[in-house]
């Protein structure tokens, strides 16, 4: 396994630093997981241009990176929880864990005020009529 500071070259500088993914996209997720917390932080905003190329490697190992997922949806930040239920739980390549999916169920059936505000009660309803 790689160490963390030999992988700060996968991790973008900027929100407009997409060539971090030159390597990235040449890497398995075992050998990146050190630094998919570091990743997801740039998903916080799905309008950057890195949230795109970082949302294609990651979406296909949604139920590998469970933990980190779950910590969004379980932390304060409720556009960053948007921005994760829909760009890597919707759009996941395979059927999310019962983990993410009793998360989201968790989401859509007793929102918090701040999450129904954001409407991530009606993207939790999506994902969960998805994957029913």
């Amino acid at each position: 396994m790689i160490n963390f500071r030999t992988m700060r070259h996968l991790i973008p500088k900027d929100k407009s630093d997409i060539e971090f993914m030159d390597e990235l996209a040449g890497k398995e997720i075992h050998e990146v997981k050190a630094i998919v917390p570091e990743l997801l932080v740039w998903l916080q905003d799905g309008n950057w241009p890195v949230a795109g190329p970082i949302t294609d490697f990651l979406s296909k190992h949604t139920n590998e990176i469970e933990p980190h997922i779950v910590d969004v949806l379980r932390g304060s930040d409720d556009v960053w929880k948007y921005w994760v239920m829909l760009l890597l739980i919707l759009h996941s390549e395979s059927r999310p864990s019962v983990t993410i999916i009793d998360e989201v169920s968790r989401i859509s059936n007793l929102p918090t005020a701040s999450e129904k505000t954001e409407g991530l009660d009606e993207i939790a309803q999506e994902i969960l009529e998805k994957y029913a």
